[in-house]
């Protein structure tokens, strides 16, 4: 019985987080797509309305504190994953833990190098005296 619930247990394990990643990736986009409509039917009615200079959240580019704040949760939660299949023994190799840790650490540093472009453009685009 208990060797049947270890084997069990090895499977449904995996599927269980690979689902629950699908379900954050899809609610993740369903919402990206709800705000993107929501800006864009704002955004016609301005234009209907004649007005030709919008506001900066029509213009603004990538949100990076997102950017952030994703790498930050999803290299917890590998460093979790690792930790607790680690010690739980029922799976031999951390793999899915490192994919969520290093995807959390590559998201940091789009953070950093996309925060560091935006900083340079900022500098360059001050009027000097």
């Amino acid at each position: 019985m208990e060797g049947e619930i270890a084997v069990l247990m090895t499977i449904l394990v995996p599927l269980g987080a690979f689902a629950l990643v699908i379900l954050i990736v899809r609610i993740i986009s369903k919402s990206e797509v709800r705000q993107r409509e929501m800006v864009h039917k704002e955004r016609l009615a301005l234009i209907e309305k004649g007005v030709t200079e919008f506001p900066e959240e029509f213009t603004k580019g990538i949100n990076l504190p997102r950017y952030m704040v994703w790498g930050f949760i999803l290299s917890a939660f590998g460093l979790a994953l690792i930790i607790g299949l680690a010690i739980s023994g029922v799976w031999q190799g951390p793999v899915a833990g490192l994919i969520f840790l290093f995807i959390g650490l590559a998201l940091l540093l789009f953070y950093r190098i996309q925060s560091k472009k935006e900083e340079a453009k900022s500098v360059e685009e001050t009027p000097h005296n």
